[in-house]
Order: C-alpha cells, then sequence, then structure tokens
C-alpha cells in the first residue's frame, strides 16, 4: 500500500455513505449485509462519525496512513491461513474496500452513488 493517496472529497462520501444505507435497508443476503455494514462504518469513521476505526478499534484520527493499517488488519482478517483476528470475514471486506475506496486506492465504491444495479456484489468477496 502506498500513502501518496489522498481521501475523497467529503461530499462524495457522504453521498456513498447514504447510498450505503440505502443498500443495507434492502439487501438480502446477511453475507452481503455484514459486507455493507462494513462498509459503512468504514466510512463512519472516515467521516468522523466514529470515535474508534471499525475493525481494531484505534481511536487515532482517519488519516490515510491510519486507514492503511485498517485495511492491513481487515485483509488478515479477511484472507490469512494463520489464525485471524476476531472479525468477520465479510464485515472485514466492506471496512477494506469502502477505506481503500475512500483514500483513492479503489475505482469502484462499494455502492453505486447513481443508483443503478448493486455491482457491489461483484466487488464482495462474501460467499
Amino acid at each position: 500500500m502506498s500513502t501518496s493517496y489522498a481521501l475523497r472529497d467529503r461530499a462524495v462520501l457522504v453521498a456513498e455513505h447514504r447510498a450505503l444505507v440505502a443498500a443495507e435497508r434492502v439487501a438480502k443476503a446477511p453475507e452481503f449485509r455484514r459486507f455493507l455494514a462494513g462498509a459503512r462504518a468504514g466510512l463512519d469513521w472516515v467521516l468522523g462519525r466514529a470515535a474508534a476505526a471499525p475493525a481494531t478499534g484505534s481511536t487515532e484520527p482517519p488519516t490515510v496512513a491510519q486507514l492503511e493499517r485498517e485495511e492491513r488488519f481487515c485483509d488478515e482478517a479477511i484472507y490469512s491461513l494463520l489464525p485471524r483476528p476476531a472479525l468477520d470475514p465479510d464485515y472485514a471486506n466492506g471496512v477494506e474496500h469502502a477505506l481503500s475506496w475512500a483514500r483513492g486506492a479503489e475505482s469502484e465504491p462499494p455502492t453505486p452513488l447513481d443508483g443503478k444495479a448493486q455491482p457491489a456484489r461483484a466487488v464482495c468477496t462474501c460467499g
């Protein structure tokens, strides 16, 4: 990961947060709901609506470097063959994707910002 990225514009982050809340209300699959909950929690932290990071519980402010650390922790929960942190992999996937997108390392947001079909299913590694 590289710290050469910058956080997306606040208005774009807020719009994506709204899209996540709306998608969470209608999501049927439990795995997808956990993915969306993780993504929403990630943006809650980035937007200053949560005091602690969604996966590690760190109370450090959400700088790009902190987002990267949170993403690495989530990657351990999702992909590690070693004992994983006590974190649901679907939730961790949502957190990781939202934070990666929020700092500009990912081009697709967790949910569509224009209200079209749900491409988030394509980025969710939910079973």
